[in-house]
């Protein structure tokens, strides 16, 4: 009977301590995101993306899984905050207030915990890189700079610039070249 009582002590501490450590916080899920997001060490990618998304564009979108799902979102129909009938279109070159979801393709040889399980970001600026010489006017490169706000399953909490319903996020610049394998960029447009 003793080594029964231990061993359901053992168990229900091994179940809390799993809890502590991998559970949501309750007070960081706001009242209209899906559970089934989660927060891992103050940060998820799509955590974030949904919750930015939600934020900026008005909608709230449905459930995609990883990162390198949220392809799939492409074409969903939804209805904004004002009612508009809207769609989440691919887009062929990135914008101000659009996501990027990259595959783990785009990240060639970088590891780093969950690579297989892709990113989702929100893009903050995009600008079309050029490059002039002497009296001649800039040409295009054919790459572009691209000021991202995100966030990773547990982030590194220094660098943290704000906090977005309890999820850490940041800015980060990317280059990004047209016909990059794995990159995606999704907008919205309604009606």
């Amino acid at each position: 009977m003793r080594k029964i009582a231990k061993g359901a002590v053992a168990g229900l501490l091994f179940v809390a301590l799993c809890l502590a450590a991998f559970g949501a916080r309750a007070e960081a899920r706001p009242c209209d995101s899906p559970s089934f997001y989660r927060l891992w060490g103050r940060g998820n990618c799509v955590w974030f993306a949904w919750v930015k998304a939600r934020q900026e564009w008005g909608v709230r979108l449905p459930w995609a899984g990883d990162a390198k799902n949220w392809t799939r979102l492409a074409g969903a129909r939804l209805r904004d905050d004002a009612g508009r009938e809207c769609r989440l279109v691919p887009l062929d070159a990135p914008e101000p207030g659009c996501l990027v979801v990259m595959q783990p393709e785009a990240f060639g040889n970088m590891e780093y915990p969950c690579v297989s399980l892709g990113h989702v970001a929100w893009v903050a600026e995009a600008k079309e890189l050029r490059v002039g010489w002497n009296d001649h006017p800039p040409e295009p490169t054919g790459w572009w700079e691209l000021r991202l706000e995100e966030s990773s399953v547990h982030p590194d909490l220094r660098f943290c610039e704000g906090e977005l319903n309890g999820c850490c996020w940041w800015r980060s610049v990317y280059f990004w070249r047209p016909g990059t394998p794995g990159v995606t960029f999704l907008g919205l447009r309604c009606a």
